[in-house]
């Protein structure tokens, strides 16, 4: 049988929290790997040229290899690596109430976006749209990159970042408030032109992992929410 949410409770006040140094160790890693890959990438231009390599580096592309590098870091970096262990709960899914906390996060996405995009008009995709390359999109293979990218790998990586690592530190370090608040709106920031509906998409992946002491949860609503994103975006293309 799977551990009951009281038990999982349990489980995770016993996991040592780690220190603002681990977190800046592990940014700073992250921060290095990255422009490590750069430096790369600008060799190439030089060699090759920026017009020939440009059209082939889109966002979602720079997406892969930002989760590789957090994914070398994770592993590489132990007190991070031991702190995320036992979030990875998969008997959540054997409770029927976590798929109703599913449906009422998505629908919450779901209004929040209605409104903010075409309601009230406060936030526009155009521009994250850009970044990422999904308006040039030429063939089937890059479409399927781009759905991987955006769609299954990066929602994974985000969640390990922002509700495994950040939100559960400032949960143990301060309170459930501080730690909804703040690394939702980290994860707003870091979303481009949708700084509000992103926040209130990080609250509800946030409330997930409360309600259920593990990720799963909300690394599945973030992966439908993206994949049914990116797949309207590319049949409006």
């Amino acid at each position: 049988m799977g551990k009951t949410v009281l038990e999982a409770y349990s489980v995770e006040r016993k996991i040592e929290n780690i220190t603002y140094k681990n977190l800046f160790v592990m940014i700073a890693m992250i921060i290095g790997i990255s422009l490590l890959g750069g430096l790369f990438l600008g060799l190439a231009f030089e060699i090759y040229g920026e017009e020939a390599l440009s059209t082939k580096l889109e966002g979602y592309y720079l997406l892969l290899f930002d989760a590789i590098v957090v994914a070398i870091v994770l592993l590489a970096y132990k007190p991070v690596l031991h702190f995320i262990k036992y979030i990875w709960d998969v008997s959540v899914l054997k409770n029927g109430k976590t798929y109703l906390y599913l449906l009422i996060g998505f629908i919450i996405i779901a209004v929040s976006q209605y409104l903010m995009l075409h309601v009230f008009s406060f936030e526009s995709a155009a521009e994250q749209k850009e970044q990422l390359g999904g308006l040039g999109l030429q063939n089937n293979i890059q479409s399927i990159i781009y759905v991987l990218s955006i769609a299954i790998i990066t929602p994974v990586k985000e969640e390990i970042l922002f509700r495994g690592i950040l939100y559960r530190f400032l949960e143990k370090r301060y309170n459930f408030l501080v730690s909804i608040i703040i690394s939702s709106f980290i994860f707003g920031i870091l979303h481009g032109g949708l700084l509000i509906t992103a926040t209130i998409m990080g609250m509800v992946f946030a409330m997930l992992y409360k309600k259920t002491q593990s990720i799963i949860p909300s690394i599945i609503l973030h992966i439908v929410w993206n994949l049914l994103v990116s797949i309207s975006m590319i049949v409006s293309l």
